[in-house]
């Protein structure tokens, strides 16, 4: 197909405009100042540009545009369509639907397609090789080549490069080193295949956890397993590695792991299974720098024992009722009989008193918190420093794309029921006078309402798409 940029050089800029409610493109030539007319107002909404296409309304009817403003699909037969780019799947296509149902996917030039291994083959070619009802099949997840379908009975295990089912059960999921940990129908035991059905270990276990993915100590594939009420860790081929002699168990952290025993006592074991740490704690939590055992004392109070500090920790302060951990800092959320609540570290510091309604511990790198105080909502850092004063009557965090850069943490923002954001230095990036905010990751805006009529704006408040009494959500 010929595009218009060749009359008109490589399109950079473009902009949405609107006349009698209708609306059109403008874009501006490679290198060039003016804005030339690509397509006139014709369209009741034009989404934002993604990998170059456009997907336009007119009517009840879909269609694309690319960046010269050609339909490269026309806007008048389907009257749904899904654009699919490489980076999401197999191929890029456009999938559609006319009036009468009828399912189609296109290429860019209009051009029917089958799309290679696309969901609905591989659920054909599951359902072929199984035997199964294929419009019972629900498609359920996939990795490495490996599809698993559900009926509403059992879930199969498809294996796309041998075209065969090779497995039927139930509770089927995926683990490192291309391992499957499943149910059997029928005995309602678990055991571990792999990606080709082999049985490498027996379907005699009650329960089947993973307790070593991630942990660069752990040379080997460990699973916590329960038989006959008992816990222990076995291999991936099934061989005992720490007996079956505990009540319960844990996952492994930096080769360590925690048990508990019949009277309800935790301790540590290593990889080998040798106790580090006596069966003598009421809990054990693993923090990111630290192992923290716990002993409750009374009550309304518990003990702290902090791996490596300099001493034990205690909060025995009747007033104390609850201890929230946020487990990537050891920050400890206290809250008193009264409802207030505020932040300590687990070695004793003071971060915010107990004073405030809410507080809520914001990303890792930003040592910030979420604080509520008499109905409004402001930002402290954990060390009590005022960052944001208390004058919203809705604050919460948010995450997007800025120049395709994650920030830290930016903010939805209300006072009298309206919204705006709030960047991570606290600066308005768009006013508080919009009645709703959602953001669409998809095109890295946000949805934007003013009574019944909504727009697509950027992150600093420029217009991508103008406000339109259409649905801008309806299409995803």
């Amino acid at each position: 197909m010929t595009c218009s940029a060749k009359r008109f050089g490589d399109i950079e800029n473009y902009s949405i405009y609107v006349v009698n409610g209708k609306m059109g493109l403008k874009g501006s030539p490679n290198g060039e100042q003016c804005q030339l007319v690509l397509t006139q107002p014709q369209y009741d909404i034009i989404y934002p540009f993604f990998n170059g296409f456009s997907v336009v309304k007119r009517g009840k009817y879909f269609g694309v545009i690319n960046k010269c403003g050609e339909e490269v699909i026309p806007s008048n037969k389907y009257v749904y369509l899904h654009y699919e780019p490489k980076s999401y799947s197999i191929c890029e296509y456009f999938y559609t639907k006319d009036e009468n149902g009828k399912e189609c996917y296109l290429d860019a030039n209009n051009n029917p397609i089958i799309v290679k291994d696309s969901y609905e083959s591989i659920k054909i070619k599951a359902a072929n090789a199984g035997r199964i009802d294929y419009y019972d099949i629900i498609f359920f997840r996939f990795s490495r080549g490996v599809y698993i379908f559900q009926d509403g009975v059992k879930e199969y295990v498809y294996n796309n490069l041998k075209n065969r089912i090779v497995f039927q059960g139930k509770n089927v999921r995926v683990v490192n080193n291309n391992l499957i940990v499943a149910q059997d129908y029928y005995s309602k035991k678990y055991g571990i295949i792999d990606y080709e059905g082999n049985v490498l270990t027996p379907f005699i276990y009650d329960e089947l956890l993973n307790s070593s993915s991630g942990d660069i100590d752990i040379p080997e594939n460990l699973f916590e397993a329960r038989k006959n009420g008992k816990v222990g860790y076995i291999n991936c081929k099934g061989h005992i590695k720490i007996p079956f002699i505990y009540r319960f168990c844990g996952t492994f952290h930096d080769g360590f792991a925690w048990v508990t025993n019949d009277q309800g006592k935790t301790g540590l074991i290593n990889k080998d299974g040798i106790i580090v740490e006596p069966l003598i704690h009421d809990n054990i939590l693993f923090l990111s720098t630290s192992i923290v055992y716990i002993d409750n004392v009374t009550k309304y109070s518990q003990k702290y024992y902090v791996k490596d500090a300099p001493k034990d920790y205690v909060k025995q302060s009747s007033k104390h009722v609850r201890f929230d951990f946020y487990y990537y800092k050891g920050y400890v959320e206290v809250t008193t009989i009264d409802g207030k609540k505020g932040i300590t570290l687990l070695r004793g510091d003071i971060c915010i008193p107990a004073e405030y309604d809410e507080i809520i511990v914001m990303s890792d790198f930003s040592f910030t918190a979420r604080v509520r105080l008499n109905g409004k909502w402001g930002i402290l850092s954990l060390k009590n420093e005022i960052k944001q004063p208390f004058v919203f009557d809705y604050l919460n965090t948010i995450k997007g794309k800025t120049k395709g850069q994650w920030p830290n943490d930016w903010f939805i923002v209300g006072k009298n029921n309206k919204f705006g954001i709030m960047d991570d230095e606290y600066k308005e990036c768009l006013p508080v006078i919009y009645d709703g905010i959602k953001y669409s990751k998809k095109y890295d805006c946000y949805v934007v309402r003013i009574g019944e009529k909504k727009a697509m704006v950027d992150f600093w408040n420029n217009i991508v798409v103008p406000f339109t009494s259409e649905d801008l959500l309806s299409y995803k």
